[in-house]
């Protein structure tokens, strides 16, 4: 069989026999496939139709037919000349069975076709993590078909038009765009039931508590400009302030594993988005005494007030620029310094801690503030002002940094669109910018100082080092944007939306399972690295020309079987025969 013959869009011949692709009159992209042979009648020559395979609907079901058609030719051939066999065989081996039997268990390779191929890689593994968590979520002949939709967003992150193509092409799945809109209605109605079973099964990989929870908050931009109830226009983190958006927030334990995820509308404050959380994740989720980690944008007297009220320990990145003028005046204060070495080989810290209140509506949070001074943040937060004041002047003068006029003024227009420009620029009432550098030199005052408030008791080297894992959700939101590919989102129904995120919540679920799994084993995999290993585990199903079919697995590399030891799986590694 030849594949670059099945691949022609044109008729091909092969021992006087042809394939025929015949278009459907009326119906673009349809076509009946045949094998016909040309005859000569009188002066001319004509194509008679040996053999009909019927109509194929698509270009790929045309090429797959094209590909059986041209076996069949081969199968023809075969029967007039002699052939290597597929299984070697010693003379010796021939004489123990006779000619009828040898020719049913030695087929020769020209009588055998690949009917597909397909990768085995994630169904194998993610499909047994699936079952482990997902199980019983939603009834048989839904949840047969999201399990395969949550392993094709991990293999092939795609719409779900291109995702029921995936399945077909890759994974050996076919469905229809219609019943994947059904599926994820379905989904919809049971997101609660997504959030229990992950949560239950992070606790469960974490000896059944989670003790840290790292929050965050991002957007995720729409391929629509119309708004709704939850399409928004608001601040994009990915500059597409052109699109409406959704605001999610997510939790995770210190090593990534999902707590609980939240939808906003686009518009939504992040600061407004932790109590929110925290109200709905307590309903339907086990959350016990947890040490709660989150960046400045969820310092806010609501939020940490909310939380100490449940008594939740928290560290949260401190605003010191906005404190009062006594607070400022002790940060700067030389005194009460000490040196820390947060890590093994690491270079020192210098931090203090500052009693620190907060008062609001005769409410008080007490708590520490612990501000820290590091020669490395210092020379990095200079360069990165430096590189911003640079990209300023150039855009003010349109010149060389040679030919400068650092008093130039222009209109605030062409400052305006970078959120970064405005920390340096003063503009005035006539919307005339220029660089502010009394801005500048007070924003060099903070180069190397970060501050923390936490209302825990634990070590400053310890609260430090707790903050230092806020990477951890940080790459879990990367997870989701770059190898789920989140969004953009293309649904305009909001429960679609929901499902949606709902599906590559499930899938980043799945991901943190397998590596957690890894690293118990010595193993640090990315979910790209996996993914690729994955990709080539293969399987072919190969058909003989009785009918009978046989599974021919690829080989596997060392971190494939590595995967697959983690969950306890072995690979038959053997030619079997494969069911009917």
């Amino acid at each position: 069989m030849s594949s670059s013959l099945a691949s022609k869009n044109a008729s091909c011949s092969f021992g006087g026999m042809f394939v025929h692709k015949q278009p459907v009159t009326g119906k673009p992209g349809q076509f009946k496939i045949q094998i016909c042979v040309s005859e000569r009648n009188k002066n001319k020559v004509i194509r008679r139709i040996l053999r009909s395979f019927g109509i194929a609907k698509t270009p790929e079901e045309a090429e797959r037919i094209m590909r059986f058609a041209h076996s069949e030719i081969d199968h023809e051939r075969a029967n007039k000349e002699k052939h290597d066999l597929l299984f070697d065989a010693s003379n010796e081996l021939f004489e123990a069975y006779d000619s009828k039997k040898s020719a049913e268990v030695l087929p020769s390779i020209k009588e055998m076709r690949e009917e597909s191929r397909t990768v085995e890689g994630f169904k194998d593994v993610y499909g047994t993590l699936f079952d482990e968590v997902f199980t019983g979520l939603l009834p048989e002949q839904y949840e047969k078909l999201l399990k395969e939709v949550v392993i094709a967003r991990i293999a092939k992150p795609a719409s779900k038009r291109k995702t029921q193509e995936v399945l077909e092409r890759n994974l050996g799945f076919a469905t229809s765009l219609t019943s994947i809109y059904r599926l994820m209605d379905k989904l919809y109605a049971n997101r609660d039931e997504v959030l229990k079973r992950t949560f239950k099964k992070t606790c469960d990989l974490l000896n059944h508590s989670v003790d840290m929870m790292f929050f965050d908050v991002s957007t995720l931009y729409m391929e629509s400009f119309s708004e709704d109830e939850l399409r928004k226009f608001g601040y994009s983190k990915d500059q597409k302030f052109q699109n409406t958006q959704v605001v999610l927030a997510l939790a995770t334990s210190a090593n990534g594993l999902p707590i609980g995820y939240k939808l906003f509308p686009g518009n939504t404050a992040e600061t407004k988005t932790l109590l929110l959380c925290i109200e709905e994740w307590t309903k339907i989720l086990n959350i016990g005494k947890v040490f709660f980690v989150a960046d400045s944008a969820m310092f806010s007297f609501e939020n940490l007030a909310a939380l100490q009220e449940r008594g939740i320990e928290f560290v949260v990145c401190a605003r010191m620029g906005s404190m009062a003028k006594n607070v400022k005046e002790e940060i700067f204060s030389s005194t009460g310094y000490k040196s820390y070495q947060i890590q093994d080989g690491e270079a020192l810290t210098w931090s203090k801690e500052i009693d620190h209140q907060m008062v609001k509506n005769k409410q008080l949070i007490s708590g520490r503030l612990i501000v820290s001074y590091s020669r490395s943040r210092a020379l990095k937060d200079k360069a990165d002002r430096d590189r911003v004041i640079e990209k300023i002047k150039k855009k003010i003068n349109g010149k060389s940094k040679e030919s400068i006029d650092y008093n130039k003024k222009v209109t605030a227009k062409k400052i305006v669109n970078n959120a970064g420009y405005i920390k340096y620029m003063q503009i005035d009432d006539q919307k005339i910018a220029c660089l502010n550098e009394e801005k500048i030199k007070k924003d060099e005052e903070w180069d190397g100082m970060h501050g923390l408030f936490t209302n825990s008791t634990e070590p400053v080297n310890k609260i430090i080092s707790y903050y230092r894992r806020l990477w951890v959700i940080e790459e879990s939101f990367r997870i989701n944007k770059t190898d789920l590919s989140i969004r953009p989102v293309f649904h305009f129904k909001n429960r679609r939306i929901h499902a949606h995120i709902s599906i590559c919540y499930m899938a980043f679920a799945l991901i943190r399972y397998i590596q957690i799994r890894l690293e118990k084993t010595g193993i640090k995999l990315s979910p790209e690295r996996i993914r690729t290993e994955l990709s080539e585990v293969e399987v072919s199903i190969i058909q003989d020309r009785k009918g009978k079919r046989y599974r021919l697995p690829s080989n596997m590399s060392d971190i494939a079987k590595a995967i697959y030891n983690s969950l306890g799986l072995q690979r038959k590694m053997t030619v079997s025969k494969y069911p009917s």
